[in-house]
């Protein structure tokens, strides 16, 4: 889709928008990555791909849809709390976010019954709006936290059994990548003309898994989601008062990395259930989180932005889960009972920060627990709810600055140049730490 406009604007107005263009961006990603995704996966700290049947599937493993029970909704809602902290300055903030979704088999017949699932989720924060801030490379800036938890997350999910114990799945995670430009001139009433033409496209990132039951009490299970970015460009090409003001801006946006996960589950009586989810994160290829600028304005020579190489580091996670469930029974009346809780380790991406640049980040420890009851009966529909509470603790992390005063070639990432030091926030030391907390319950029908 192309979207073209004509405005009439004043100068200033002009100026103001070309800036505001230049510094509305920023990187950021998946908020199902930092905070998880449903009560009940979330209370075993995301160790779900094994286990994974509802509309939360799309994320942890699609091709666990479709071993779910006939049509299923759900809605969530969740309050985060956030407390970072950089170098004595108190980082954070408290947020609402809701969850939504729901499955259901295709209506086949025969060898296909209940063979096919389709499935729904959605991950808002509906008090927010989608912020996008660029920083500069001295900004002191958590690369894992700022800005990721202001994405809406879209799943739409397809899985089949193949047999009756092996299945697989696919998910599709939709977005945009805008490109174009402006261009300004004065108009014939000497105010300024602006047409603005936007190239928006869409933009489609892929989960897939296989889950294989391999014994009556042992699951097992692969899950490969794509590297997930939006692309950004304007070329905004002005004459103003006989001058140029130009001004071409790219970033990549809302980054989440190629991601691999073995997972098993292993029921060890019929009431009692582990799980373990190994992941290996491809940080590597993250770019730098800067948005690049090339600019020409009058009595200035042309320039472009000098960003630093960044390198990140490929992460492992490892995360365990436990769930006990028991049920009590009075006629025909059902109740159904859940416990679970969680852990999780993450190693961090971000190098050591010994040059210019200030990204911040550290291991993670996640601890959850939670339960649920669910409303069983042998006439549907049965209803269920779940809660959890979650606690994300981020280790402390400190680096020296090392400062660049040799006639060898600078490089901005590893060093500070000498006389410069003292304009940089993160000098002499830099040093971060802190934790998350979130609640959450989700309500949901099986019918």
């Amino acid at each position: 889709m192309i979207v073209t406009s004509i405005f009439r604007v004043p100068f200033y107005t002009a100026l103001i928008s070309i800036l505001v263009t230049v510094w509305n961006f920023s990187v950021h990603a998946n908020p199902a990555e930092v905070f998880d995704f449903g009560a009940s996966q979330t209370a075993q700290a995301g160790a779900v791909s094994a286990t994974v049947t509802d509309s939360t599937s799309g994320y942890y493993n699609p091709a666990g849809l479709v071993f779910g029970q006939g049509k299923r909704l759900s809605f969530g809602i969740n309050g985060i709390n956030t407390h970072l902290n950089a170098n004595e300055q108190q980082l954070g903030d408290s947020q609402l976010s809701i969850v939504l979704g729901g499955a259901t088999p295709l209506p086949f017949s025969g060898m296909f019954k209940n063979r096919i699932h389709v499935g729904f989720g959605f991950y808002l924060f509906p008090l927010q709006n989608i912020t996008v801030i660029a920083k500069h490379p001295e900004e002191i800036h958590f690369i894992y936290y700022d800005e990721r938890s202001r994405r809406l997350l879209i799943l739409a999910t397809l899985s089949a059994k193949l047999l009756d114990d092996l299945s697989v799945g696919v998910s599709v995670n939709p977005g945009a990548a805008v490109d174009g430009f402006v261009v300004t001139r004065n108009g014939p009433l000497r105010g300024l003309e602006a047409i603005v033409v936007q190239d928006i496209s869409s933009v489609f990132h892929f989960n897939a898994g296989i889950r294989w039951q391999l014994l009556d009490n042992i699951t097992l299970a692969f899950v490969y989601k794509e590297q997930f970015q939006l692309s950004y460009a304007t070329d905004t090409q002005n004459i103003i008062e006989g001058e140029p003001l130009d001004v071409y801006t790219e970033a990549n946006t809302l980054f989440s990395p190629s991601q691999f996960t073995l997972g098993t589950a292993w029921s060890v009586i019929d009431d009692l259930k582990f799980s373990l989810d190994v992941t290996i994160a491809e940080w590597s290829s993250y770019p730098a989180p800067f948005l690049n600028i090339r600019a020409t304005i009058p009595l200035i020579d042309p320039f472009e932005a000098i960003l630093p190489e960044t390198t990140f580091n490929d992460t492992i996670s490892i995360k365990l889960g436990t769930e006990w469930d028991f049920d009590t029974q009075n006629n025909d009346f059902i109740t159904h009972y859940v416990l679970r809780s969680g852990y999780a380790f993450e190693t961090s991406p971000v190098p050591q920060q010994t040059g210019v640049t200030n990204l911040l980040d550290g291991n993670k420890h996640t601890l959850a627990m939670g339960g649920g009851i669910s409303l069983a009966c042998n006439a549907a529909p049965c209803f269920y709810f779940d809660g959890y509470l979650r606690t994300q603790f981020l280790s402390h992390s400190e680096t020296m600055k090392i400062i660049h005063d040799s006639n060898e070639p600078h490089d901005s990432f590893t060093s500070i140049r000498s006389g410069t030091e003292d304009s940089n926030p993160g000098y002499p030391s830099i040093n971060s730490s802190g934790y998350i907390l979130s609640t959450g319950i989700t309500m949901g029908v099986r019918y």
